[in-house]
């Protein structure tokens, strides 16, 4: 990506999510929970008022297309066939979609039609957690969705930042040393001062089952609060929140 792009990281991560491989790219249910996209009210976008609506002369009117001098008559333009040996050559191109590898078992001899080696793989979904279940002080910091990091590990598993946030997220991270999961913000990352932690030693935050401690400014320590817990968003779950 070019830097005076001045993509954020969450639309960087989308456009690689979906120039991918067909085994990682995003499909509709995973572009709708991706953090790019956080806030849309993907049920009532016809609803929606568009962001630009263009003022029309008339059916024919063509102003808010870029203007183009040059008008080349392809009956009269000169073409000739692609050098294979030009660095800009596509090799193997063609607009008719190719058949499934196919492999040849014993009934192939006897003509029957044979079976595709390979089936479609379902396609990955895009995994966020969500900490719900905390009232009172701290409550929109505690509670909140997380996703995995592009890139970013710590204690040898992926650090969870807050969909919601972008200049030093809270995130999630595991402290191997102490086997806590914490919750800081990003340049908190490796030190004590968490919202919450849980002493839970499990890969994945959504698989977390003790009971979290999170820490309250009027004592200024932490508490076990056992109405705080974590779950993987789903379909079913996002629609009940909304």
């Amino acid at each position: 990506m070019p830097p005076e792009s001045n993509l954020t990281k969450e639309a960087k991560h989308l456009l690689f999510r979906l120039i991918c491989s067909h085994k990682r790219r995003l499909g509709y249910a995973g572009i709708k929970k991706h953090p790019f996209f956080s806030g849309i009210d993907w049920d009532n976008l016809r609803a929606m008022p568009p962001p630009f609506i263009p003022q029309l002369k008339g059916e024919i009117d063509t102003s808010c297309f870029d203007d183009f001098e040059q008008e080349i008559n392809l009956a009269e333009h000169d073409w000739e066939a692609s050098n294979p040996n030009h660095p800009n050559h596509v090799l193997d191109f063609t607009f008719i979609r190719k058949d499934k590898p196919q492999k040849m078992g014993i009934q192939d001899i006897f003509g029957a039609k044979p079976t595709a080696e390979y089936e479609e793989s379902e396609e990955e979904e895009e995994a966020i957690v969500e900490v719900h279940g905390r009232e009172g002080r701290n409550a929109k910091r505690v509670n909140g969705r997380f996703c995995q990091h592009v890139s970013r590990t710590y204690g040898g598993k992926p650090v969870w930042r807050r969909i919601d946030m972008i200049k030093d997220p809270i995130v999630l991270w595991y402290w191997p040393k102490k086997k806590v999961w914490m919750m800081t913000r990003e340049s908190g990352i490796g030190s004590e001062q968490a919202y919450a932690a849980v002493r839970d030693t499990a890969d994945n935050p959504a698989l977390i089952r003790k009971p979290w401690l999170v820490y309250d400014p009027v004592r200024k320590k932490h508490r076990i609060v056992r109405n705080v817990h974590i779950r993987l968003v789903t379909e079913d779950n996002l629609q009940l929140a909304e």
